[in-house]
């Protein structure tokens, strides 16, 4: 019937096919290449060529050809997407879905200089606006479901910046601090460790940044909400190398309560353990002096000193040497027993056994200063040539 000339017969047929071709699949496909003539054919009402399209991208999804499915699926109207129905209807729209968002990526990546995939003449025939309707379709779902975190990661590896900032201002609209929160740091966590762009980056950092002082700064955030702010906003500002910054946030902790000037020496504490010296540096340099400026007690001051000293004074290292110290359980006994034992085998100058010996002694105290054992055995020490 596909091939008789009265259109209303290949019409009859096509909406016959439909009704079966979840089930019979195998059997239309054997008319694939009618079903695609007839969508490509212009002189078919529009009505029945999205008809035979659609059908042929249900032939093909069940073929596990998603790309195929897609491109006839684009050409079948604005209903292919709609996920109601019966369970492998929405198996298909899922895969269209999924089909038309990984196509979507890789021309977008083409465009800001991504490598050329395999299938990039499959991809390229596609129509770039009917792609964004279906992303757009797939944003305004996660958005309606509250999937804040895979509309990012569209955005995300399309690499679409404007894309990321609209996300976020969706998240802080519809939902709360606390799940803006947990968005901010899921995409912080991405920007951080996933993405081969540093330029692309910064940029999504910097768009962190905004939301976080924006939601730090809001009445309506709770106290909690807001510490951790000011620590993942720290973690941000030194990405983008920015030490004034984390300067004014050091500040501000320090300036207020008790409790806060806390944070804010904890804040000192986790930018020394980050390695970064160079942005230590200039953290503890863009912090205010007591000549400088006046207007803050001499408790605040106090406040600022300690910083300083955890900073560039050292108290790290001082910390982690008491630590060691204190905790240190090495057994002088033991280095006492192989010295004897040496001593008793003859053990000389080139003795491999003396130099593990020394090894041991060097395992046993490493970090914890404690060196009475070499001060009592400077000349037996010194033995030692096989270093």
């Amino acid at each position: 019937m596909l091939a008789e000339p009265a259109p209303s017969v290949r019409k009859a047929a096509l909406k016959r096919l439909s009704t079966v071709v979840d089930t019979q699949w195998h059997e239309v496909a054997q008319s694939l290449p009618d079903l695609e003539a007839i969508s490509e054919d212009m002189e078919e009402d529009i009505e029945v060529r999205q008809l035979a399209a659609s059908i042929a991208s249900r032939v093909f999804f069940y073929l596990e050809e998603p790309s195929q499915a897609l491109r006839l699926a684009l050409e079948s109207g604005d209903g292919v997407f709609e996920t109601s129905g019966s369970q492998s209807n929405k198996a298909f729209v899922e895969c269209l879905v999924g089909a038309a968002v990984d196509a979507y990526i890789r021309k977008k990546g083409k465009e800001h200089g991504g490598e050329d995939e395999k299938d990039e003449d499959a991809v390229s025939a596609l129509p770039m606006e009917k792609l964004q309707a279906v992303v757009e379709f797939m944003f305004n779902r996660c958005y309606s479901e509250g999937n804040f975190e895979h509309a990012l990661g569209i955005a995300i590896e399309a690499k679409e910046i404007e894309k990321v900032r609209a996300v976020l201002d969706q998240c802080a609209q519809r939902c709360g601090a606390e799940k803006l929160y947990q968005v901010l740091m899921f995409s912080f966590t991405a920007a951080t460790t996933l993405f081969v762009s540093k330029a692309f980056r910064y940029q999504v950092i910097q768009v962190i940044a905004e939301k976080l002082q924006m939601l730090s700064n809001d009445s309506n955030t709770s106290n909690s909400i807001r510490k951790q702010c000011s620590f993942s906003l720290a973690n941000a500002f030194q990405v983008l190398k920015d030490p004034k910054a984390v300067s004014t946030i050091l500040c501000n902790l320090l300036d207020g309560t008790d409790h806060e000037s806390l944070f804010g020496l904890q804040l000192c504490f986790d930018s020394v353990e980050s390695g970064d010296q160079a942005f230590v540096n200039g953290v503890a340099d863009a912090l205010p002096t007591k000549g400088g400026e006046s207007g803050r007690s001499d408790e605040i001051w106090s406040r600022y000193d300690k910083a300083r000293r955890v900073l560039t004074g050292g108290l790290t290292s001082e910390l982690a040497i008491s630590f060691l110290h204190k905790h240190s359980d090495s057994d002088p006994l033991i280095m006492e027993n192989l010295k004897q034992g040496l001593e008793s085998r003859g053990g000389g100058r080139n003795s491999t056994l003396h130099n593990c010996a020394v090894l041991t002694h060097s395992y046993l105290n490493a970090g914890t200063t404690n060196d009475a054992f070499l001060r009592d055995n400077l000349e037996w020490m010194k033995k030692a040539s096989n270093w």
